[in-house]
């Protein structure tokens, strides 16, 4: 929709919008009389972010595993590809819905599980390493599910390498000897 046209005009303070199709003769010809160069940069991930987003990959398929041994699903929508989406929240849901009060605690769970790991992926790229290291720590102390214990993802090998990782993009030492 247009929500993000509405968040940039609020950031930007623009009361008006107007939205003009290219194939009007005005557009068209103000297009074809302004060549717009576009220069394209490209900035690769380091080792340790890219190890991070692996991890939370790696987390987030492990909960899908988790959540495929349940019955009271559909598995063809349960994909890697889906779940990176934010409708996956709602597709999810929608399906567990008949039957969400006969669903598991570890079910529910599995769910808020992967509603978190993807808003994580989101702001690996968005926040710097000491901020998202902030967030994790906040995020291992305060997170608990209703059974009173801490995600199931955090268990998982890809959960402590994650932590392992995000610590270690902010203190990681540099020999100044050489």
């Amino acid at each position: 929709g247009f929500f993000k046209v509405e968040k940039v005009m609020k950031t930007l303070f623009v009361k008006k919008l107007y939205l003009w199709p290219r194939f009007h003769m005005t557009v068209t010809a103000s297009l074809k009389d302004n060549n717009i160069d576009l220069v394209e940069l490209k900035q690769t991930m380091t080792t340790g972010l890219a190890g991070v987003q692996t991890a939370i990959v790696d987390s987030m398929d492990a909960c899908l595993v988790e959540i495929r041994k349940s019955n009271k699903v559909d598995t063809s929508e349960l994909t890697m590809e889906s779940a990176l989406l934010m409708s996956f929240d709602a597709v999810i849901r929608r399906q567990l819905a008949p039957v969400w009060n006969k669903v598991g605690v570890k079910t529910k769970q599995l769910v808020e599980d992967l509603k978190t790991l993807r808003k994580l992926l989101g702001f690996v790229a968005e926040y710097d390493a000491v901020t998202f290291l902030d967030l994790l720590d906040n995020l291992r102390t305060s997170l608990q599910s209703d059974t009173g214990h801490p995600p199931f993802w955090m268990y998982l090998g890809a959960g402590r390498r994650l932590f392992e990782l995000a610590k270690s993009r902010v203190f990681d030492t540099i020999d100044l000897d050489e």
